[in-house]
This record gives structure tokens, sequence and C-alpha cells, in this order.
């Protein structure tokens, strides 16, 4: 990784991305290099570990970094949480705070070093659950990368563990739409990278290097940067800006930021014309007709939505050809573009 390109340790480096539509819309679970302490983008509920009312920051932990970097006290909410659950599903919630990039603190404590991965996931994923009930939709959570610590399980285990634990969470609650996992040491974060796409089995095609090609990527950056700038509470293009600069750009990373632009430009477009987006992207690209978008604008994005679908699922043996191809996605960086333009076009 070359740490004098433009993203830097902190910068929240997105690395893998898995994403799928669901009867509530599309879900996505993220892995990020990163400080979990100084991340720009925002998220409603960031879960921290710690032993059993053990709540003191030490300089190693991320209770320890989050008093120093971000004067949050974990100790002091403890004290008076919002939701307290500790006895029966060993997680509390702290109040809502501010001015800070998460909304609250979901507090999992592990009861002992022989602790159960899969039953962390479900108490931490059911006390969402419980939040939810509370008329407290949860949108996005983030959280270190449970078990790859001192409690060294390994990263195969993890990756087999954490993924169907992440869908059934994301399939199960209609308001959650991201799981982020964040790992602020350079080599492992790259290990759980390798490990996710394993676990997978994805093919991971490379950027092609080309002066055609490099054109293409310079015209979306472009583009990318036109958009972040007049819309700079919209995350999606500084993510596009930040995933495009990089060398080592991998079809999937692309794939998942296209579905997402998709989605954004097609609402986007509906709520402007007096519409109000439904759920199903498919059904809302078809009503673009009736807004005066072309067939062949609605057909790109189309191609992206199906291709931001494939490039982040595992690969499916029963099918011809089975897996994208370096063509594939070639041509949704084509279409990629035509897309971003047209909605700039239309601002």
């Amino acid at each position: 990784m070359d740490m004098n390109s433009p993203e830097k340790l902190g910068s929240d480096r997105l690395l893998t991305a898995i994403g799928f539509d669901t009867p509530h819309g599309y879900k996505r679970v993220e892995v990020r290099f990163g400080d979990l302490t100084k991340m720009s983008l925002k998220y409603d509920i960031l879960v921290v570990s710690t032993f059993p009312r053990d709540y003191q920051p030490t300089p190693t932990s991320l209770v320890g970094a989050l008093e120093n970097n971000l004067d949050f006290s974990l100790l002091e909410h403890s004290e008076k949480p919002y939701l307290d659950f500790r006895d029966s599903l060993s997680i509390w919630f702290t109040q809502q705070v501010e001015n800070i990039f998460f909304e609250r603190v979901l507090c999992t404590e592990l009861q002992d070093e022989n602790f159960q991965l899969s039953e962390v996931f479900e108490n931490l994923f059911a006390g969402i659950a419980l939040l939810e009930a509370k008329g407290i939709p949860i949108k996005s959570v983030v959280m270190p990368m449970l078990g790859t610590g001192d409690a060294k399980i390994p990263m195969e285990e993890v990756a087999q563990t954490l993924l169907p634990a992440c869908k059934k969470a994301l399939l199960s609650n209609p308001s959650l739409n991201s799981i982020t996992f964040v790992e602020r040491m350079e080599e492992k974060a790259l290990k759980i990278d390798k490990a996710i796409n394993r676990t997978l089995e994805r093919n991971e095609l490379k950027f092609p290097r080309n002066k055609v090609m490099e054109s293409l990527r310079n015209e979306i950056l472009s583009l990318s940067s036109q958009a972040a700038q007049s819309h700079p509470k919209t995350e999606l293009f500084s993510e596009i800006t930040n995933v495009f600069r990089r060398e080592d750009l991998r079809s999937f990373e692309a794939g998942v930021l296209a579905r997402r632009l998709v989605e954004f430009v097609v609402n986007d477009v509906i709520r402007k014309d007096g519409g109000t987006p439904g759920i199903d992207l498919y059904k809302n690209i078809e009503t673009l007709h009736n807004r005066n978008v072309s067939m062949w604008m609605s057909s790109y994005m189309h191609l992206l939505r199906i291709f931001g679908n494939e490039s982040a699922h595992e690969r499916d043996e029963d099918r011809l050809p089975r897996e994208l191809t370096e063509n594939d996605f070639i041509i949704s960086l084509f279409c990629l573009n035509r897309v971003l333009r047209f909605w700039l076009d239309t601002e």
C-alpha cells in the first residue's frame, strides 16, 4: 500500500464491500482501513467491546483512544446508560451524543477470553433491534474487527462468522443499511480483506491500465469532485473520489459505489419531479421513462445496478459465465461516467 498516495491512515479507506438487495432496499457490509477515532463518515452506532464492568481507558484500547482523541469517557457514560442489558445480553447503550461521528455507543462486554464470536454478534444485533423497537431507527453501525485482537481468532473464522451474522441482521432489520468494520493496523487490515475475499471466492479484477482507461478514470474523478463540491454533505461523491484515486482499484469496490450512485441519482430525479422513490431500484429506474429520461440512460443505470449486485456477491458456480470479466468492468466504468455526467447536467 502506498502511504504517499492521497489517502492516508485514518481516511476511512474502503478495502472490501459486500452488497445485496433485500425487501427493504440495498444493504452492504464494509471493511475499512483507518483510525476508529478519526472517521470522516457518520454512523448511528459505534460498537465498543470491553470486559465486564471494565471501562477504564488504557493506552492501547479503543476506550482509551476515544477519551484521548474525542474526550469521550465510556466510564462516565456507563453510570447513566440509555438502555442496560448487561445482565441478559452483556450489552448496553450510551445516551445520545453530539458533535462526534457517532450518535451512540453500544458496549458489548466479553465475558472471558473464550467468548463465542457468533453469540457476541447475535447479542449486539438483538440490542439494535430493541433500540429500533423504541422508535430509534439505526441505519449504520461501525465497529472494530471483533475477535482479531487479543482473542487471536483466525481471520478466516472471523470472516466466516461475521458475514452470515451481518447478512442476517441486515435482512431482518428494515432500517439498518450498512455495517462497517474498521481496522487501524495496515497488515491486519489487508489480511482481513484477503480472508473475506477468499471466503466469498471473489475474482479481484483490477483497474485496466491503458491510456483510454486512465483518461476515463480522470474524467470520473473530475465529475465526482464537482459533485462533492456542490453537495458536501453527500458522502457518496467524496467516497467515489477517494476510491477512484487509488492505483489498486478493484471491480467490487467500483461496483458497490456504482450501485449506490444509481440509487442516489434515480431517487434524486424522482424527487425533483415531485414523486416519492420506492424501495425497489429496478421499478424506480423503470419510472424514469415517464420523467423524460432517455431509454439508453436508464439502460446504463440498469447495467450498473446489476454490476453492483454481481461484483459484490460471492461467485455463482451454476451460471455461464460464472463471474465478471475485465471487459465487464470496463463497460461498467463507461456507464458510471455517463450516469454521473447525466446527473450533473440535470443540476
